[in-house]
């Protein structure tokens, strides 16, 4: 049987080096928050650190800078299971000046990432920061969920970021605003269908669609 759990996250059979492995095993944790989920991420983590103490996005991927949705994967699955990454995270991009330069290629591998996306990661830390920025963060959404149906790439990160935050009262109306837009959208499976569009090569065997069957 193929095996989807490995040292990067969770991969697909059309792509077993995927760069989004460890957004895949974020949506498996959300379903299911089990001892396997736990144990992938915490080997994932350990083989990603790099000498400068930054996390990769996986020790397989040392070309290609960060991406904010791995800055996410990586907050949110520690926020889940309550290790200390996210906390040493959020101390790392505040010393980068919110960059994240795990992995350095040029210039722009130091810049910032978008404000918005602090709200997030401040949440999973309980920063006062977060709050601040709650109107980017809601301006970013308004915009995701009005896309095309067939674009599901942004909107699979906003319910991974909306599905783990601290269920403050912003963060409620956050989710239920999200909800009713895919609801609208996708009908009350929204999630599966989704995930049949976006993982359209994967079999019935695929963990994200058996976590939801």
């Amino acid at each position: 049987m193929f095996e989807y759990f490995t040292t990067i996250g969770l991969i697909t059979e059309r792509d077993q080096n995927s760069e989004n492995a460890g957004s895949f095993l974020l949506d498996y944790a959300i379903a299911k928050k089990d001892k396997k989920g736990l144990d992938t991420y915490l080997k994932k983590m350990q083989l990603a650190k790099q000498p400068n103490g930054l996390y990769a996005r996986s020790h397989r991927h040392l070309v290609r800078s960060v991406s904010h949705d791995e800055i996410t994967s990586m907050m949110a699955t520690s926020f889940l299971y309550q290790t200390i990454h996210r906390k040493i995270i959020w101390e790392q991009l505040k010393e980068n000046w919110w960059a994240y330069p795990a992995i350095v290629m040029n210039w722009h591998d130091y810049l910032p990432y978008h404000p918005a996306n602090l709200y997030s990661w401040g949440s999973y830390v309980g920063s006062d920061l977060s709050r601040y920025l709650f109107p980017l963060y809601f301006i970013n959404l308004f915009i995701t969920v009005r896309r095309d149906a067939g674009d599901v790439s942004s909107k699979l990160v906003y319910y991974r970021e909306l599905s783990t935050m601290p269920r403050t009262k912003l963060n409620i109306f956050l989710f239920n605003y999200y909800e009713s837009k895919m609801v609208k959208q996708y009908g009350s499976d929204y999630l599966m269908k989704m995930r049949r569009i976006y993982f359209s090569t994967e079999s019935e065997d695929f963990p994200l669609f058996k976590v939801l069957k």
